[in-house]
């Protein structure tokens, strides 16, 4: 299942990239969960997360940065902070994103209120997942015609602020980062394998 555009005209390259990065993560998470009892979506190694919660701690993020985004966005419109692109990041935020994706090199502690629930049902996750990818391209789209570059959001870890084209790609990153985790689960020699 993809992510469905909406009839708002053609979307930036910059936006067009990010929603086909996110209808890729939501297809691998979809495959990842493809056939799991909710035995193996929940088991860990001893200081790992499990597949649950790895998607878990996504669905919190994602829904977090699609509520607070979408403020951003609506106040940037009324603010005619406007522009049709093409937009050009700096050099740090670029090295910023870079650091989410997969695999990971450095780990970072979440913060409190994203530190997933354990033992949850597939059942439940993933369709949530998916609606929450759904909400971020709505989300996204409401972003076509901003100035991506020139609208600034707080970075989730460090003083700085990014632009909202490289926020939005640091949400796909640090997706796919947490999937890759999730699939090194899968993979590992012990996983449970019915």
């Amino acid at each position: 299942m993809g992510i469905a555009q909406g009839g708002r005209g053609p979307l930036n390259s910059d936006l067009q990239d990010v929603l086909g990065q996110l209808t890729r993560v939501t297809e691998d998470a979809q495959k990842l969960c493809s056939g799991l009892s909710d035995q193996q979506f929940n088991w860990r190694q001893a200081g790992r997360w499990s597949i649950s919660e790895c998607l878990e701690h996504l669905n919190l993020a994602d829904a977090n940065d699609a509520t607070s985004l979408k403020a951003v966005i609506e106040d940037a419109a009324r603010r005619g902070l406007r522009s049709a692109g093409p937009f050009r990041y700096g050099k740090v935020s670029t090295w910023f994103v870079g650091t989410v994706e997969p695999p990971a090199k450095h780990k970072v502690k979440a913060v409190k209120s994203l530190v997933p629930q354990s033992n949850l049902a597939v059942r439940d996750v993933l369709p949530k997942f998916v609606e929450t990818h759904e909400r971020l391209a709505r989300v996204i789209e409401l972003a076509n015609g901003i100035d991506l570059v020139k609208v600034k959001v707080p970075a989730p870890i460090g003083p700085f602020k990014l632009p909202l084209g490289q926020k939005l790609r640091l949400i796909a990153g640090h997706d796919r980062r947490h999937l890759h985790q999730a699939w090194e689960v899968r993979k590992d020699p012990a996983f449970p394998r019915s």
